[in-house]
Parts: C-alpha cells; sequence; structure tokens
C-alpha cells in the first residue's frame, strides 16, 4: 500500500516527469519551482485528510512562535511603559530601556524561528525555546525576572511553546507517514 503524498505529483515544467510531495529537485536536476509546489499541495488538500491536517499542524506550530514574539514585545513595552509613566514600584527606569531591548531582540527570535520552522517545524520549536531561555537568563541577570508578573508571562510564553512543540511534533510524524514510501528518485 502506498502513501498518497508518494502518487499524488505534478509534472515537471521542463521534462514533465512526475514530481511528489517531498521532492526538491525532479529526476532532470531542475529545481521544483514554488508553482508547482502550490500545484501539489493543492492536489494533496483536495486529495488527502491527512494532508490538510499536517498543514494545519504546521501552522498552528508557527502561530504559536508569533504568539510568543508578540507576548514577549508586548510585556517588554508595557513593562517599560509602566515604568516611564512610574506607575509601578516595582519597576525602576535604571536599566529598563536595555530590558526593552532584550525582549525586542527576543521576539525577533521568535520571528525567526517561525521562519526556520517553514521547513523544519521542530527546529524551528527548538531556536524558540532557545530563544525563550536566553530571554529568562538576561531577564534573571537583570534582575527584571523577579516580578511575579514577569515569571506569569515568561510561563505563558513557555506553554504557548509547549503548545507549538506537540504541534510540530505531529506535523513531523504526519510528513514521514506522507512520505512513507518515499518521494521519487532525486539526484
Amino acid at each position: 500500500m502506498t502513501s498518497l503524498g508518494a502518487t499524488l505529483s505534478v509534472p515537471c515544467g521542463r521534462c514533465t516527469q512526475p514530481i511528489r510531495f517531498g521532492q526538491v529537485t525532479c529526476r532532470c536536476g531542475e529545481v521544483v519551482s514554488i508553482d508547482s509546489k502550490r500545484a501539489l499541495e493543492e492536489r494533496l488538500k483536495a486529495s488527502s485528510s491527512e494532508y490538510r491536517e499536517f498543514d494545519f499542524k504546521l501552522a498552528r506550530a508557527r502561530l504559536m512562535l508569533v504568539v510568543c514574539a508578540i507576548g514577549q514585545l508586548g510585556f517588554g513595552a508595557l513593562l517599560w511603559l509602566f515604568a516611564a509613566n512610574g506607575e509601578s514600584a516595582f519597576v525602576h527606569i535604571d536599566g529598563l530601556t536595555v530590558s526593552l531591548a532584550i525582549d525586542a531582540l527576543a521576539a525577533l527570535g521568535f520571528v525567526g524561528a517561525c521562519y526556520v520552522s517553514l521547513r523544519q517545524p521542530m527546529r524551528g520549536i527548538a531556536v524558540g525555546a532557545l530563544v525563550w531561555g536566553a530571554s529568562q537568563l538576561s531577564a534573571w541577570r537583570m534582575e527584571t525576572a523577579y516580578f511575579v508578573e514577569g515569571w506569569y508571562i515568561a510561563g505563558g510564553i513557555l506553554l504557548v511553546l509547549l503548545r507549538g512543540f506537540f504541534a510540530a511534533r505531529d506535523a513531523e510524524r504526519l510528513r514521514r507517514r506522507l512520505l512513507a514510501d518515499g518521494p521519487a528518485a532525486t539526484p
């Protein structure tokens, strides 16, 4: 029994040989075009509930990384705003600009992890986890993570990352199942 990912194909734009799910190049050496990939994805979405689930899990993993980026940047901006307006007795303005810059870099790191997850969802989540860990270490060094609010936000971001991890793990399993019989031979 062959998997649907290994049987559905689109013709190569150069030699008209079949291009299947997971192929990067055709047998003739032509790199699979973006249009061919999109056409194959549309055929797979129309024909396979398994592929639709795979696509959904990938999108969920990426969305979790975007939520982490927004949460990290939003928390840093709110903390800076409250300290700048003197509304928080627990937050001091000294070094807070550096903290905001670290939060902005962490948010940028989460966006980068989202980009990595376009091709490799598990690596994208791993990069996101490294970004989260680095942001927590930097916050601890600046003694801004001692605030209860900071721990809640950090814990919330970690929970979102875990949800993204489970979505990426499921997507990887589905991808392996779709490639069960392997794509056509590539050079």
